[in-house]
């Protein structure tokens, strides 16, 4: 009961206070340990109770379970296959064996192990999250899409798996869609630590609807909530340059190329604000960088007598920018 209540020490003083070390105690223990998220304590207890009984899958499970959590992948998988061999074949086992496999990199097998889950219970929505994740990883949208909506048809008011369709219906190019799931998975939360993604994936979809005076404020709250992401800041700038706010875009694509000198599409998209504000040096400084930086890439070669009219160049769909950090050698 105290261990029900979330009152680990008090369960432990019980367990420890003359109970018996028999197969149940080291099971009941080892629970508490791993709840308390002690591993290798629980560890003891759920080896100590397999060598009592070896032919439980149960035991296998739990220390399946624990092995996951520790990052133990390769002893999980081996724990829960012999929990299956057992007899043990309940959803939960499955589920747990395919998240190893998942961790693994092993997605086919992870997939075919979180739906013998949901064959085993479909009623769960975290195995359908589970295995969307597990195709929306494959670039099997369509797939890991209707998992995500059977989920949402049995629980309508997770903002989790709001955030998960949204994300997917995006890299559909679903965009409204997708900005309908995210603003209700913000409306359902609290989403913690996804507020940045979902902000930010609210933004370059209303950007690739062309909506980029709704675009920068979606950016303003996903920089707020994940700073120092130069390509948050980069897709900002973009979407500032377009609704003519010169002076935010130069600053926010300077802020990129400070974390990404050598960012060629943020020099060439800077040098059209930099033109916007009259100051032609910077903005050919900027052409002939972008040139520089990336030599193969012909969208960069410019006519200056052309371009003069010119208010940007699109280099691409919204929501393609670099994410990593990338300073000088010796920084």
């Amino acid at each position: 009961m105290c261990h029900a209540d979330g009152q680990f020490e008090r369960a432990l003083e019980a367990f420890n206070g003359g109970v018996p070390a028999d197969e149940a105690l080291h099971e009941a223990r080892g629970l508490v340990y791993r709840d308390m998220g002690d591993y290798q304590t629980a560890l003891k207890d759920f080896d100590a109770v397999i060598d009592l009984e070896p032919t439980s899958g149960r035991h296998y499970y739990n220390r399946g379970v624990v092995y996951h959590r520790m990052g133990r992948e390769q002893d999980a998988i081996a724990d829960l296959s012999r929990a299956v061999e057992l007899g043990s074949t309940e959803a939960a086992v499955f589920s747990e064996r395919g998240l190893a496999w998942r961790s693994v990199g092993n997605m086919a097998q992870a997939v075919i192990d979180l739906t013998a889950a949901i064959e085993a219970d479909g009623t769960q929505t975290v195995y359908l999250s589970n295995r969307g994740q597990c195709l929306f990883e494959q670039g099997l949208y369509d797939r890991a899409e209707a998992d995500l909506s059977r989920a949402l048809q049995i629980d309508g008011r997770d903002a989790e798996l709001l955030f998960r369709r949204g994300i997917t219906r995006y890299a559909q190019q679903r965009y409204a869609e997708s900005i309908a799931d995210l603003k209700a998975a913000l409306a359902k939360g609290p989403l913690q630590g996804h507020e940045a993604e979902v902000y930010y994936h609210l933004g370059v979809s209303y950007a690739n609807l062309a909506k980029h005076q709704l675009a920068v404020p979606a950016y303003d709250q996903a920089i707020a909530a994940g700073p120092g992401r130069p390509h948050y800041l980069h897709e900002r700038a973009k979407s500032l340059q377009i609704v003519g706010e010169h002076d935010k875009a130069l600053h926010d694509f300077s802020r990129v190329i400070d974390m990404q000198p050598t960012n060629a599409r943020a020099m060439f998209r800077r040098a059209f604000s930099f033109k916007a504000q009259g100051m032609y040096e910077e903005a050919a400084e900027d052409f002939e960088a972008a040139k520089e930086f990336a030599p193969d890439d012909p969208r960069l070669v410019i006519n200056y007598r052309k371009v003069y009219n010119v208010s940007c160049i699109s280099l691409g769909p919204c929501g393609h920018e670099d994410p990593e950090v990338s300073l000088p050698e010796g920084t």
